[in-house]
């Protein structure tokens, strides 16, 4: 209920639900996860921007269910501006992380580059630096 109130305010919700975005993550809560993110992803920009930086340690975690959810929680946003910690977990040891980095660098791009999450490290690296140098071209 709470999620539908917020739906219904302003991007100033954004804050809040980012807050219960951070801690669905943490606590490997995809049934909260799910609504914040969706109604953050209304309120795209500047407010979305300035909290991207709060899951960096998420992101670095060592526990591969918080790094999934990280990589999850990004392509719903679907913001190109977080594809930088999407491109850092296609090198994940853990197979799902690597998985929901790749469906959610495709959600914001259209685009996998040739990346496929089960593929052999020596496989799976041409295609990690197709996706260092698209960062590169857009810094």
């Amino acid at each position: 209920e709470l999620f539908s109130k917020l739906s219904a305010a302003s991007g100033a919700a954004v804050p809040v639900l980012f807050d219960a975005a951070l801690r669905a993550i943490r606590e490997s809560r995809d049934d909260v996860l799910w609504p914040a993110a969706k109604v953050i992803k209304r309120f795209r920009g500047e407010a979305l921007e300035q909290r991207l930086p709060d899951l960096s340690p998420l992101v670095r975690s060592d526990q591969a269910p918080t790094r999934r959810l990280s990589a999850l929680f990004l392509g719903i946003l679907a913001d190109r501006s977080a594809a930088h910690y999407l491109v850092e977990l296609l090198r994940d040891p853990d197979e799902t992380v690597r998985y929901e980095a790749i469906d959610s660098l495709f959600e914001i791009t259209g685009d996998d580059l040739g990346y496929v999450s089960d593929a052999t490290d020596a496989e799976r690296s041409p295609a990690v630096a197709r996706w260092d140098a698209w960062l590169a071209e857009r810094r």
